[in-house]
């Protein structure tokens, strides 16, 4: 596989939630906003044995270094704030999280795609 980064921005915000996480339950309180310092958006390019290429995939990344959960996943508002400070909103089409067993703690795992 081969990795590239095709944005990086700094953000270095606080960025708002919607508060509606499923998963701020049970003692888990996502915060009404969280520090965001950096997104990124990843090209990841797969190779066949040949060298030549089978498929590529874009994610992206958000990483927020003083919130250790990663319980915000499934905020309705969250990514959307995200791309909206980060200055995205005109790169990507779509922005929002992956599967939940793909979040990180103090990273957030996005499927994207670029307009």
């Amino acid at each position: 596989m081969v990795e590239k980064v095709i944005k990086h921005v700094e953000v270095n915000k606080h960025i708002d939630t919607a508060g509606d996480s499923i998963w701020d339950r049970d003692g888990v309180n996502v915060p009404s906003s969280i520090f965001v310092s950096t997104v990124q958006i990843v090209e990841n390019t797969y190779l066949n044995d040949d060298g030549s290429v089978d498929f590529t995939t874009t994610e992206g990344l958000i990483f927020h270094p003083e919130y250790e959960g990663w319980e915000v996943y499934t905020d309705s508002k969250f990514c959307e704030n995200v791309a909206e400070a980060a200055g995205l909103t005109d790169f990507v089409k779509y922005f929002d999280f992956s599967e939940q067993g793909m979040q990180y703690t103090n990273c957030c795992h996005l499927d994207v795609e670029v307009a």
